[in-house]
């Protein structure tokens, strides 16, 4: 059984960016957005553990029966995020894809969409490799705080270019909101010396109203039919409010492109739609923190990189060239040690891996296949939502 809990501000949000207060050259902190996923994973559990009744002085103590079910940190128990899922009026929106460029006219607006090519390899510090080349008019850039609609990305993966319709700015869901604040002295009444600080909330416009939806499996019915279809809870820094709506219901993932399309396809262009923790693999020995988890490089002769290569979902794949953004950084508080958590970097929401088959001849593109690539996720801390992963079409 899959729950969705659809998430909507009440007052403005705040989801502190990566750095500390203290750290060197902060003046002001950003917040995030969307929010984290340990951040949300955090809320829910807390309103679950609420309306069932868990004792939680006994599950600091690592007791009592829900204790297995909600888990703790990032160890989810026996709950699953099966996707976060960002919406405008109940549409899905994702993160756009990082290949995409926008040319302007003179006016400022947006004119036309661009993609990304992969160009011929040439000599790098990564060895002999293909790399991203612009094919599109001076001036064009990339489409940062911007997330596309489920039509426009089918559209993507299929090889097309969406409508500036299915684009979705951040400027139209959420403004900043300066804060200044002051540590105080709750004793005394005072305020405590050199704790003066600055933050910035996001406040929702009203143009386009928007929902976090967090969808959750793991629960069995019974336990399910105990929460209430709405309430309240306490999200982020500063414990602002959220109201939420919880339903069941199934995600439901865009259209693989069909048949037509695949014949034209020189490989396949793999997406993630959220962040990914490839952690692991680099632990193990992996090439590097932006590659896919499991993939090795290629040698040539000249005892240069050409290509890396791995399997996913049982294809065998050549990766050959990516766009990434800058990594996602994660950190957050953690409250059972009353400390700071491990700050990690993960590949970010919207990066792209293309990659041929191995095996082309024999096992050519498919919509088969394509589902068979976005079936599972990928990376570690699956069940926090991570590595959602879609696949769509290179065409050169």
């Amino acid at each position: 059984m899959t729950m969705r809990w659809s998430l909507k501000p009440v007052d403005s949000w705040f989801f502190r960016e990566a750095r500390s207060h203290d750290a060197v050259g902060v003046g002001l902190l950003d917040s995030v957005f969307p929010p984290p996923a340990t951040t949300l994973a955090g809320a829910i559990r807390t309103t679950i553990g609420d309306h069932l009744g868990a004792d939680w002085h006994a599950f600091n103590r690592n007791e009592g029966e829900l204790h297995g079910l909600l888990g703790e940190g990032n160890n989810m128990g026996l709950l699953d995020i099966v996707a976060i899922q960002l919406s405008v009026e109940g549409r899905p929106l994702f993160p756009a894809p990082q290949d995409l460029l926008k040319s302007l006219k003179n006016n400022g607006q947006c004119s036309k969409f661009h993609r990304l090519k992969i160009g011929a390899p040439i000599h790098s510090d990564l060895g002999y490799t293909a790399m991203p080349e612009m094919d599109a008019p001076a001036g064009s850039k990339p489409l940062e705080d911007h997330w596309i609609t489920a039509e426009g990305l089918q559209c993507w993966l299929a090889g097309e270019l969406p409508d500036a319709s299915q684009l979705i700015a951040k400027s139209d869901m959420i403004a900043s909101e300066p804060r200044l604040g002051i540590g105080r002295n709750n004793q005394q009444a005072s305020a405590k010396e050199g704790l003066l600080y600055q933050t910035r909330h996001l406040r929702p416009t009203g143009k386009k109203p928007f929902s976090i939806d967090v969808y959750l499996k793991g629960m069995s019915s019974e336990l399910v039919q105990k929460l209430p279809k709405t309430t309240n809870l306490r999200l982020g820094g500063e414990g602002r409010e959220a109201s939420v709506a919880i339903s069941q219901e199934e995600i439901r993932p865009p259209g693989a492109p069909k048949a037509a399309n695949c014949k034209k396809a020189r490989g396949v262009v793999l997406y993630l739609a959220g962040p990914a923790n490839f952690n692991d693999a680099v632990a193990n020995d992996g090439p590097s923190l932006w590659c896919l988890p499991g993939f090795s490089p290629v040698i040539n002769e000249s005892d240069e990189t050409t290509h890396w290569q791995g399997e996913l979902a049982g294809v065998r794949l050549k990766l050959i060239s990516c766009v990434l953004p800058r990594p996602y950084r994660s950190g957050g508080w953690d409250q059972k040690l009353r400390k700071p958590k491990p700050l990690i970097s993960l590949a970010a929401p919207g990066s792209i891996y293309y990659c041929e088959l191995q095996d082309s001849s024999d096992n050519p593109v498919t919509p088969e296949l394509l589902q068979a690539l976005q079936k599972h996720p990928i990376g570690s801390d699956t069940s926090l939502g991570y590595g959602r992963v879609f696949a769509g079409l290179w065409i050169d």
